[in-house]
């Protein structure tokens, strides 16, 4: 593996990271040890969670991406056919009370700072029928002189806290980001 690659790789699990720290996201976790990934066990198209509020999340795979290993505190994260750094993630925080929305953002977009990444832009945008309005924060990052994007998009729904993030090169940009907005509108809730 080169430099590089190590470099964009730490970025991602720093995020993670910060993710679970910030949030304090927490996992649907059912007590067992999970098995190592099969390298050519079958993938899903969609992965559902049972929530708190006794919804179930349903997200669907989009085309040209996979479901991978989630990390600790995410709901699933999907990787980019033929670009091993581009990774889309679902994180869900219960239980955040509407006034208590901002502060749990501004403690996340804080920390990403903090590392050293650079906000481009930030914006309220509905991106989902089944989602209210939410925030949508872009920013970028360079690693061995290779440059990054990670877009957020934050929403409250129902007593929690969702965040879809899209991290990838900047120059696949193109490609990535409206895959991005397609992966957000297939969300559902049953």
């Amino acid at each position: 593996m080169n430099r590089s690659r190590i470099l964009v790789m730490s970025c991602f699990c720093i995020c993670a990271a910060l993710f679970s720290f910030a949030s304090s996201a927490t996992a649907q976790d059912d007590g067992k040890e999970k098995k190592p990934e099969q390298p050519n066990a079958v993938r899903p198209l969609v992965v559902e969670t049972a929530l708190p509020n006794k919804e179930t999340v349903v997200i669907n795979k989009i085309d040209g991406w996979t479901f991978g290993e989630a990390p600790k505190g995410s709901l699933a994260m999907l990787r980019a056919a033929g670009d091993v750094t581009a990774m889309l993630e679902v994180r869900f925080t219960p239980d955040i009370a509407k006034d208590k929305v901002d502060a749990h953002f501004t403690s996340f977009h804080t920390s990403l700072k903090q590392m050293g990444l650079k906000e481009v832009s930030s914006k309220k945008r509905k991106l989902s029928e089944v989602f209210p309005e939410g925030v949508e924060t872009e920013y970028s990052l360079t690693s061995s002189g290779k440059p990054y994007r990670l877009v957020v998009w934050g929403v409250h729904r129902k007593e929690g806290v969702w965040f879809v993030t899209a991290f990838f090169p900047e120059k696949a940009r193109p490609n990535h980001y409206p895959e991005f907005e397609s992966f957000v509108q297939a969300i559902t809730f049953k």
